[in-house]
C-alpha cells in the first residue's frame, strides 16, 4: 500500500492540477466524523458561515445514522437546506474544495433518508457525483468489497455496482479480486484487530480451480471478455467463492454458487495475500 501511495505521489508531482489522481472516500462515516471534516473546511469562515454550520452543529450527536430519523423533520430540513448551501459553496472553490463538497453531499442524502439501509445507493451516488463534479473530467477507479462492487445482487441485496451498471451502462467495469491462501487484517467478534490466517479452499472452489491453473503467479481472468468457446461454457455454470468481510467470521459464511459474468467483468487473482501493518497515528 505504502509503494501504491507513493508512486501515485511521484506521478502527481509531474502533471499538471486537473490530471492529479486523488483518493476521496465514498463511504459515510459516523455524523460525528462528518461534521468534524465540514468545521475543519470552513473553520477560518465562521462568521461568514455561523447560521448553516450551528444547523449542521446538531448532527454532532448522534452515534450512527439511523438515530437522525429522531431529529424532528422540520429540524432536519433546516438542516438539509444548510447543507445544500454548504455543498454550493464547496462546489465553486473545486478542486480543493473537493472533499468537503463530498462530505456534505452524502450528509446531506443521509439526513434526507435517515431511516433507510442505503448503504450501497449512497455509495453509488458519491461515485456518480464525483463524476458529475465540474472541475475536470474524473476517471474513476472504486476500491471496495467484492460484493460492493459487483454487477447484479448477490442473496437478493442490490450492490452499489448493480446502480452502477445501470446508470453508466458500459463504462462500469466490475473487477473482483481473490486469493489462494494467506491472511488479512480484521476485526474478532470482540472488536479487536487480529490477523486472520483463511483455510485453504475446498478443490471444487474458484480460488483452488484458478491455483490449478497458476499456482505460483499472479494471473487476471477475463470474464467479460472471454472468447473460448470451453472457456464460456466454464464459466456459464455457477462456482463458489469464498466470502471474506470486515469480520474475521465472515469465513464462515460462504456465498452459494454465483455466475461469474453475472457479477464480475474481470478477476485479479493472487496465490497469497499478506496482511497490512497500521501505520503509527501520529501523536
Amino acid at each position: 500500500m505504502i509503494a501504491v501511495v507513493e508512486s501515485i505521489r511521484r506521478f502527481n508531482d509531474t502533471q499538471p492540477e486537473e490530471r492529479k489522481i486523488e483518493f476521496v472516500g465514498i463511504d459515510y462515516a459516523v455524523p460525528a466524523a462528518s461534521i468534524k471534516l465540514i468545521d475543519r473546511y470552513f473553520a477560518s469562515r465562521r462568521s461568514e458561515y455561523g447560521d448553516e454550520l450551528a444547523k449542521v452543529e446538531l448532527l454532532r450527536g448522534p452515534s450512527r445514522w439511523g438515530v437522525v430519523s429522531e431529529i424532528p423533520a422540520g429540524e432536519r430540513h433546516e438542516i438539509a437546506k444548510a447543507l445544500v448551501r454548504l455543498e454550493k459553496v464547496a462546489d465553486d472553490e473545486l478542486p480543493s474544495g473537493l472533499l468537503a463538497a463530498q462530505a456534505l453531499q452524502m450528509t446531506k442524502q443521509l439526513v434526507e433518508t435517515p431511516e433507510l439501509d442505503a448503504r450501497d445507493t449512497m455509495m453509488a451516488e458519491s461515485v456518480l457525483a464525483l463524476l458529475a463534479r465540474p472541475d475536470k473530467q474524473r476517471h474513476i477507479a472504486i476500491w471496495a468489497h467484492n460484493g460492493h462492487v459487483a454487477l447484479g445482487p448477490i442473496e437478493g441485496a442490490v450492490p452499489m455496482g448493480d446502480y452502477l451498471r445501470v446508470r453508466l451502462k458500459d463504462d462500469y467495469r466490475a473487477i473482483g479480486t481473490l486469493f489462494y491462501e494467506g491472511s488479512f487484517l480484521t476485526y474478532s467478534q470482540d472488536g479487536r484487530m487480529v490477523t486472520h490466517t483463511v483455510s485453504l479452499p475446498p478443490p471444487h472452489y474458484l480460488e483452488a480451480a484458478i491455483h490449478r491453473v497458476s499456482p505460483d503467479q499472479s494471473c487476471v481472468l477475463d470474464v467479460a471478455g472471454a472468447k473460448d468457446p470451453s472457456v464460456r461454457s466454464w464459466l456459464a455454470v455457477p462456482k463458489v467463492v469464498r466470502f471474506y468481510g470486515g469480520l474475521e467470521i465472515s469465513e464462515g459464511y460462504p456465498w452459494p454458487p454465483v455466475l461469474l459474468p453475472d457479477l464480475w467483468s474481470t478477476i485479479i487473482y493472487v496465490p497469497v495475500s499478506t496482511s497490512t501493518s497500521p501505520l503509527q497515528r501520529p501523536e
